[in-house]
């Protein structure tokens, strides 16, 4: 049955007498016709037996002999009659190959009480140079480095890494390595990967399910390309989901083994195998899971930054209990990144399962009644802080302690009882905010935010608004009320949230005045100082907490899209409109500064974006650089849009399209733009300015002779680069306010 080198194997041998005796004598290795390797003999020394009769078992059977090579059977054997000996605890060969066997019978004389008998004269039948089954190199798990990642029911997609060598005789390329899962378990598809020593696979890597293998067990199926040599060791990993909680845990383990086999195979299916590990490595204790476990947050409970409570609700099937007479049980939930339980986190008391919950930063600690979690459906409500936005692993975690100390529960890496993982739920923003800058790298700069709010705020209410790392936020020289009531400012620093978060600077503004309050579903604007930094920070995203006189979180959205950062040196001042009176033609002169040249061909366009409410009058633009001055104006192409030199895609934009063969020099340009007031003040009342590249079919110049300042990520210099490769999109934006 096991068929690898050195496995202690069960082997039949069936034979038909010609002759009557009553001992038999098995051995194997040396031929007749010659000496055969003496390593492909197997050893007999700890083995042992039973016979069957035409089906019907002997009774009487008993070893009278036996040694490393050979073994004397005591049995009556009839003329004629079918035999069948079973060997078991016979060691395999310790070299791959077929064994040759002998087995000769022999007449006991009366007086005869050991193998002396072993004569000659006493011989009755003989068969020999029968070639027996073939046996194979043997494949070696680590004990120690084999391991599953969560050896407990109920869990998926956990790891399992696995580490063995082959021996004595390579594994040729081109084989097949299948690793067979024990019952009940499921083998994950596509989740295979190679680690230390693994030699180069094919295209041919899949998972048969059990339905499809003739063992009825998941199988992970893995065509190599280079050999694995003897003694080499190879590691790899897989993904797995673990049986089920069954009804009695006993009698699972009972009827089915938890043995994994890994062979070598010719063939996919295992078929011809050419190295196995014999189904010997034991596998791994499951333990006990939480069953069915929902974490369900209460009704718009899912808000960013939030305080809520959640429902977690479980039904192990088997009861945990302390068999001490003070003894204790504690369940540890664990909350995905960013979360943050209440320090007395039972928010509905009492529980008919639970006495008591210590929150630790994203770990509650739940003491369990009675020193016993019965079996069956429960649950227990729990107060918690929202992340700022959805995890990227978005798991929650729940284990069992017996007798062990709240203190020491909340650290605990072993002694686990039980363990579940449970989908979390997805925090989402109902809020609409966008934030926009001048983009310099470095620059100080106002900061513009819109919003529109979803619920009211009343006095002693506050807006909190939180930079990305790296960002500097101040309250000096001051904050920008467009239409966002002005109140108090105060900057803070420092991390919100246990885990998941970084430093970073935010302000609170607050309500002050009891007719200046924020109303719901209408939009807000205000503008705040701030100092670029020099890169562009890894996790770009602005946040927004709307909080109530009580301090409670309303609505928020901490994942307000950051605009990317530049260094072209563009500064633009605010627009200077001739009139602010609503529905009249208003001449705005826009003043756009460049601090250092950049070459032909860099910028194709440059865009102007007025208020959404805004119509632009696009023939009647005009370019008053130096007093009229050509040579002060920037390089247009007369050729290119829809009003020569310029064009307007939309009624609030004009683009002007530059000359591909001339730079745009350093210095101040004037535009005036002419525009009609909208009747009614834009909920987005800002201008920017967008800075596009060439278009791809035009004819740029060649890549060597273009000259642009390097991107967030490079070095600050100036670099040769290609129009293509210096920027995506946007070059630069300026975003600035109106006015009035």
């Amino acid at each position: 049955t096991r068929i690898a080198v050195g496995s202690p194997s069960a082997l039949t041998l069936s034979f038909s007498p010609s002759q009557a005796a009553d001992a038999l004598h098995i051995s194997t290795g040396i031929s007749q016709s010659g000496e055969q390797d003496t390593n492909l003999r197997f050893r007999f020394e700890s083995a042992q037996v039973s016979a069957l009769q035409d089906s019907q078992p002997i009774e009487s059977i008993s070893i009278l002999q036996q040694s490393n090579e050979s073994m004397l059977v005591l049995m009556d054997l009839q003329e004629g009659l079918s035999y069948s000996v079973e060997l078991t605890h016979v060691l395999n060969p310790v070299r791959p190959g077929q064994a040759l066997w002998y087995l000769t019978t022999y007449m006991r004389p009366a007086d005869s009480e050991d193998a002396s008998f072993l004569q000659e004269s006493n011989q009755r039948d003989q068969s020999g140079d029968v070639v027996g089954p073939s046996t194979f190199s043997r494949i070696l798990l680590d004990l120690h480095a084999t391991t599953l990642a969560s050896p407990f029911f109920d869990v998926d997609a956990t790891e399992l890494q696995v580490a063995f060598h082959v021996y004595p005789i390579a594994v040729s390329p081109g084989q097949f390595l299948i690793l067979f899962a024990p019952f009940g378990y499921s083998l994950l598809d596509r989740t295979f990967k190679p680690g230390d020593g693994f030699p180069l696979v094919s295209g041919t890597v899949y998972v048969a399910d059990a339905a499809n293998t003739a063992s009825g067990l998941s199988a992970y199926v893995i065509q190599i390309l280079t050999r694995i040599s003897p003694d080499q060791v190879i590691k790899f990993g897989v993904r797995v989901n673990t049986p089920r909680t069954p009804d009695d845990i006993a009698l699972w383990e009972t009827d089915h083994a938890s043995n994994w086999l890994l062979m070598a195979a010719l063939d996919a299916d295992g078929s011809n195998p050419t190295a196995s590990n014999d189904n010997i490595f034991p596998g791994f204790p499951l333990k006990a899971s939480f069953g069915s476990v929902s974490i369900t947050p209460e009704a718009n409970g899912v808000t960013p930054r939030k305080q809520v409570t959640v429902t977690i609700a479980i039904s192990p099937k088997t009861t945990l209990q302390s068999l001490l007479q003070d003894g204790t049980v504690h369940v540890r939930v664990t909350a995905p990144l960013g979360f943050d339980f209440d320090l007395g986190c039972l928010a509905v008391t009492p529980n008919p399962t639970f006495e008591s919950c210590s929150g630790f930063g994203r770990v509650a600690v739940l003491e369990v009644t009675g020193g016993s979690l019965r079996s069956g459906s429960s649950s227990i409500v729990l107060g918690i802080t929202n992340a700022g936005l959805t995890p990227a692993v978005n798991t929650w975690l729940l284990e069992s302690f017996v007798d062990m100390a709240i203190d020491s529960v909340a650290v605990a890496s072993s002694g686990i009882r039980q363990l579940s993982y449970a989908q979390g739920y997805e925090v989402r923003e109902l809020m609409q905010a966008t934030v926009g800058a001048n983009t310099q790298r470095g620059e100080v700069t106002t900061v513009f935010i819109w919003f529109l709010a979803t619920n009211f705020l009343d006095v002693g209410g506050f807006v909190e608004l939180h930079a990305p790392p790296s960002f500097a936020l101040r309250c000096t020289p001051q904050v920008m009320y467009i239409s966002l009531p002005a109140g108090s400012c105060r900057l803070n620093k420092g991390v919100t949230s246990s885990s998941g978060d970084v430093f970073h600077h935010y302000l609170t503004l607050g309500l002050t005045q009891s007719d200046q309050l924020i109303y719901p579903n209408t939009a807000y604007e205000f503008g705040v100082s701030a100092v670029n930094p020099m890169q562009l920070p890894t996790r770009n995203y602005w946040g927004l907490i709307l909080y109530n006189p009580r301090r409670e979180v309303v609505d928020s959205s901490m994942t307000v899209e950051g605009f990317d950062l530049t260094d072209f040196r563009l500064l633009v001042n605010p627009p200077l409109a001739s009139t602010t009176l609503p529905t009249v033609v208003n001449y705005v002169r826009l003043m756009m500064t460049f601090q250092q040249e950049l070459g032909a061909g860099i910028v194709g366009h440059i865009t102007t974006r007025a208020p959404p409410t805004t119509k632009v009058l696009c023939q009647q633009f005009k370019d008053l650089s130096g007093g009229g001055s050509s040579l002060a104006m920037l390089n247009l192409d007369p050729d290119y849009g829809t009003y020569g030199t310029h064009s307007c895609q939309f009624q609030n934009t004009i683009t002007l399209h530059l000359r591909l063969d001339r730079p745009i020099y350093a210095g101040s340009y004037m535009l005036r733009v002419v525009v009609l007031n909208p009747g009614l003040r834009s909920s987005r009342d800002y201008w920017a300015v967008e800075l596009h590249r060439p278009d791809s079919s035009s004819d740029a110049p060649s890549s060597s002779s273009l000259e642009a300042p390097a991107v967030v990520g490079n070095s600050s210099d100036v670099s040769n680069v290609t129009s293509d490769s210096a920027f995506s999109g946007f070059l630069n934006m300026s975003y600035v306010t109106s006015g009035e």
